[in-house]
């Protein structure tokens, strides 16, 4: 037995098969949820912070989210559903919560080439397969809008997010410093 179970503290658990998660759900931004899915994607930014190695790229990461907030995440419902580009937002649901974040627009450098945006989980849902699943239907929805190709940018401070995409079949293609991601 372990040793904090013999001092007088309640140890209860279940077998796993009886934990019912709660089902996600992935749907498309509607306007009321703008609010929401720009504090996920500040949130989960923010959450990055302690992996940054120095004060430059902390500064680097408020230029990067000054940026964003002051463009397509200012409204990110007229900016990627209203838009006239072949763009989308999606949301993942737990029960009635935004839990997750994934946009996709045309790369600025080639419109044929869908570019993933704005990948976010609430870190209390982390590691459950959502972001597979935001990512599974950005991809499915870029190849029905014909894109030719599809793309991301992200840092190299983001480990689990580097493993998620090389496990999909992502390849660095090009190293860019923090400061120069585009938003």
């Amino acid at each position: 037995t372990n040793a904090l179970c013999e001092a007088n503290i309640l140890c209860i658990g279940k077998p796993m098969a009886e934990v019912t998660p709660t089902p996600i759900t992935i749907r498309s931004l509607e306007l009321s949820d703008s609010d929401r899915a720009r504090e996920l994607f500040v949130a989960g930014m923010n959450s990055q912070r302690p992996n940054l190695p120095n004060e430059t790229a902390k500064g680097d990461l408020d230029g990067y989210l000054a940026h964003c907030l002051a463009d397509d995440m200012a409204n990110p419902y007229e900016h990627y559903v209203t838009s006239e580009s072949k763009s989308g937002f999606w949301l993942a649901i737990s029960g009635d919560e935004i839990v997750g974040t994934v946009a996709v627009a045309p790369s600025a450098d080639r419109l044929d080439v869908a570019e993933v945006f704005r990948v976010s989980v609430d870190g209390r849902f982390r590691r459950q397969g959502i972001a597979g699943l935001l990512m599974d239907t950005a991809e499915s929805w870029s190849i029905q809008n014909d894109y030719t190709g599809i793309m991301l940018q992200t840092t190299e401070y983001l480990a689990a997010a580097h493993r998620l995409y090389e496990s999909r079949g992502y390849e660095l293609r090009k190293r860019l410093q923090f400061g120069q991601i585009k938003g």
